[in-house]
């Protein structure tokens, strides 16, 4: 009888497990309504290496990204440096991007003071008039509460300005998570894309075709980039 009981609780236990597992591998950021109806896409796939190449939009893709962090004054000073290279093959010429992220902290017993918080820099040039052209993108974070850090930035080419904005709420929860889930893209205040991080494949939404370039050049910056201190 003990035999038959233990079996029905492993077997319990498993299935228990196996749900809450889907339950993870299925979590997403949560969407705008606006893009509710739009069909998402695969960003990649992303490898976990600092080096890859992928295929978006039939061009391949090449990357180089690193992460470090140098400490001072007995690691009292930490200074975390995040630079990221890609360069887009597409058939109006090669589209080079160069950024960096870089953050500053100041260690204090138990307690992490930011000094300057997560910034990010992006230039963008190659390409053909009306597919590229030298863009700018610049992302900034303040602590909204103890347990949300928001981001914010624009991304700038010509007369397009894209707003950019983290999100931070799941799909289906009330817990907000403190690191940025993925960002909304913006133009005059209407929502013309996302980017949803959750999970190992990035998801890309870019419904408006007049901003589709700018919102896929802003999105594969923030999809490939790694956070500034993340020894890799």
């Amino acid at each position: 009888m003990t035999r038959i009981l233990s079996l029905a609780t492993a077997a319990t236990a498993c299935v228990l497990l196996s749900a809450c597992s889907g339950l993870v591998r299925e979590a997403r950021m949560q969407l705008p309504p606006e893009l509710s109806a739009s069909g998402a896409e695969t960003l990649g796939p992303v490898g976990a290496g600092r080096r890859g190449e992928f295929k978006l939009d039939g061009a391949p893709l090449r990357y180089e990204r690193e992460s470090s962090t140098w400490q001072l004054f007995d690691r009292a000073l930490e200074f975390g440096s995040a630079p990221l290279r890609f360069e887009w093959q597409r058939a109006s010429g090669p589209r080079r991007a160069s950024c960096t992220a870089r953050r500053h902290e100041l260690q204090a017993g138990v307690l992490a003071v930011e000094l300057r918080p997560f910034q990010l820099r992006c230039e963008w040039d190659g390409g053909e008039a009306g597919e590229g052209g030298r863009a700018q993108l610049s992302l900034s974070e303040r602590r909204v509460r103890a347990t949300l850090d928001q981001r914010e930035g624009e991304y700038q080419q010509g007369q397009l300005r894209l707003q950019i904005s983290s999100v931070h709420q799941y799909e289906g929860s009330t817990l907000p998570s403190q690191r940025p889930l993925g960002y909304v893209m913006r133009v005059e205040g209407r929502v013309v894309g996302a980017l949803d991080l959750v999970g190992g494949t990035p998801r890309l939404w870019r419904p408006d075709r007049a901003s589709a370039p700018a919102v896929t050049e802003a999105a594969t910056a923030l999809a490939l980039l790694w956070e500034p201190g993340s020894e890799r």
